[in-house]
């Protein structure tokens, strides 16, 4: 979500609630995934270098393992945090108070931005009822 990566994920805009009932403003970071390789054919990841320990994957034994070529990051947050619950802003300097508002008035045009989007979709499409039929594939004896 752009909001979070313009906001180095220090503020990160997310669902909450059953179904996702509601907009959530939280607090978190990222940090080293610890991930140095991965396979190019089924995707697994690995925690060793392919100097280390052969490029064949230990999943699809296909030798398609490759070091990743920068540092993956993790991307975590704190649910459930309070945000300046408890603070006293009296000594808070101006400019403190206007990078601390910020994100919050950034979170509120988004909230915004999604309601306009949601009533642009619910003027312009209507839901339809389809049936669509998937085609399974079983093994039998012949």
């Amino acid at each position: 979500m752009d909001f979070n990566r313009k906001h180095n994920y220090l503020w990160q805009a997310g669902w909450n609630g059953r179904s996702g009932g509601y907009l959530v403003l939280y607090q978190g970071g990222t940090k080293p995934s610890g991930y140095r390789s991965y396979c190019t054919k089924c995707g697994q990841k690995n925690y060793t270098s392919v100097a280390e320990t052969g490029n064949r994957c230990g999943v699809c034994n296909e030798e398609a393992r490759i070091d990743f070529s920068k540092p993956l990051i993790q991307i975590f947050s704190y649910p459930g945090r309070e945000v300046d619950m408890g603070e006293d802003f009296e000594d808070w300097s101006l400019y403190e108070l206007k990078q601390r508002t910020e994100p919050v008035q950034e979170f509120d045009q988004l909230a915004d931005d999604i309601v306009e989007e949601a009533l642009h979709i619910d003027s312009e499409h209507t839901v339809e009822q389809r049936a669509i039929y998937k085609p399974i594939t079983e093994l039998v004896l012949a």
